[in-house]
């Protein structure tokens, strides 16, 4: 009878231990190892990201909270000229070194005031600040225009501040956009990117200016048309963006860089600032990259911020080189210890095989043997000497007349061995143990018949 469950089994057996088992769970560990290691180092990825994000939030608020707090200081003068109608130098350079913005203002290149000017009271103009101890002002540049104004406030009133004094900061372009959204909006408004008057040979920068519009206080100022109506001049400071963005982020951070750029695209020509120094310019951006829009008092910029090697460094994770190493190595450990057990299996299989044959083999020549002694009458024995115990064969026990299997000892045998021979074979089998040939004839009793055996 065939035992199913036993057939099922060993089907089961050769499906699983085979050599395309081994292969196919090579695969498969293969890849979970893969996805273990996607999924480390997506998570690796993702802090990183979220650190960069961090460090690239915290500028932002320190630009965003820096441009706060500058809008400030115009307002206070503006607030300034609301108090009193007539503002006199002194009283603005007073106002400005209350502000102390060297120490709590870092960055920013002054604090001034510019009126607007109509062209028939252009010359009056000049003439009344020329009368008050500056006989060489001018408005510059010179020409004829619709519409002037002049820088006639600036502090601190020294150094690359007095380039500015009576510079006309409508006729460029760039200044005047900004001026006349100051003006429209009624709110603070950042320039484009300049050079500023200031500037001289010696470490050029990039710049910008915010403007704050004043009206005249008994005018109203609710349209479009009776603010430009209204308009009196701008209370406006100059930006260096070098030394603005040193003063606002500490220079060159160790962790992250940034370019900012005028506008709403990387252009080159747009450039704000760069905060590599020039020997970096050629070193490469690190890894992580994050663009972001800035608006600063009605001015877009652009800021790409990258992180340095330092950063890389902190933010980079040995977990998913080791998520990758571990499992490839259980995986191979794991490929040839079942490819060791399909070829241990194919042995014994083998072996069995062997085995098997060579059990047949003597299966069929034990009942050959056993029908050679039932025609011969032969039999077999031996004998345990440690317990005295014998071991007959089959036609043995038939011979004496016994069923087969029970159980004998020698005394039991010296009993159906004739009376007249019992001390001639006992003296054959003490012979026989001392090591001499057990060779004698005797007689036995069989069923009270007496039988000759060899």
């Amino acid at each position: 009878m065939i035992n199913r469950g036993s057939v099922d089994n060993n089907v089961l057996a050769d499906i699983f231990h085979s050599s395309v088992t081994a292969w196919v769970v090579l695969g498969i560990s293969l890849l979970f190892t893969i996805m273990a290691w996607t999924i480390s180092n997506a998570y690796v990825e993702s802090r990183a990201q979220d650190r960069m994000q961090f460090e690239v939030d915290k500028a932002i608020r320190a630009i965003e909270k820096r441009m706060e707090e500058y809008e400030q200081v115009l307002r206070g003068g503006v607030g300034l000229f609301k108090a009193t109608d007539n503002v006199s130098r002194s009283m603005w350079k007073e106002y400005v070194s209350t502000l102390l913005i060297d120490t709590y203002w870092p960055g920013i290149q002054g604090v001034g005031y510019s009126e607007m000017i109509e062209p028939q009271d252009v010359q009056e103009h000049i003439e009344n600040i020329q009368n008050n101890g500056h006989p060489n002002y001018i408005i510059s540049p010179g020409g004829e225009r619709e519409i002037y104004s002049s820088i006639i406030y600036l502090e601190p009133f020294s150094g690359r501040n007095l380039r500015a004094f009576g510079y006309d900061m409508y006729s460029n372009p760039v200044r005047r956009e900004a001026m006349d959204r100051a003006t429209d909006t009624g709110k603070p408004a950042l320039s484009g990117k300049v050079t500023l008057v200031q500037e001289t040979n010696k470490d050029i920068q990039a710049g910008f200016l915010v403007y704050l519009p004043l009206y005249h206080s008994n005018m109203p100022i609710i349209t479009l048309e009776e603010r430009r109506a209204a308009l009196r001049g701008y209370v406006y400071s100059p930006f260096r963006v070098k030394d603005l963005l040193r003063g606002i982020l500490g220079g060159n951070s160790s962790l992250i860089g940034y370019q900012i750029y005028d506008g709403e695209t990387l252009n080159a020509d747009q450039l704000l600032y760069d905060s590599r120094d020039k020997e970096d310019l050629l070193q490469s951006i690190g890894n992580y990259v994050d663009i972001r829009a800035l608006k600063l008092q009605g001015r877009r910029w652009t800021i790409q911020f990258h992180s340095h090697v330092v950063l890389d460094k902190q933010l980079g994770s040995p977990l998913p080189s080791m998520v990758a190493t571990g499992g490839l190595v259980v995986d191979i450990l794991l490929f040839f210890i079942i490819t060791s057990i399909v070829r241990h299996r194919k042995n014994l299989i083998q072996h069995s095989r062997v085995l098997t044959q060579a059990l047949d083999e003597l299966q069929i020549n034990y009942k050959r043997l056993k029908r050679t002694h039932q025609v011969a009458s032969i039999g077999s024995w031996q004998i345990d000497l440690s317990t005295n115990q014998l071991i007959w064969s089959d036609e043995t026990y038939h011979i004496f007349g016994l069923s087969p299997g029970a159980p004998i000892d020698y005394e039991k045998f010296i009993e159906l061995i004739h009376p007249d021979d019992r001390s001639k074979l006992d003296k054959a089998w003490n012979d026989a143990l001392k090591g001499k040939p057990y060779n004698i004839e005797h007689r036995i009793i069989v069923n009270s018949k007496v039988k000759w055996v060899h």
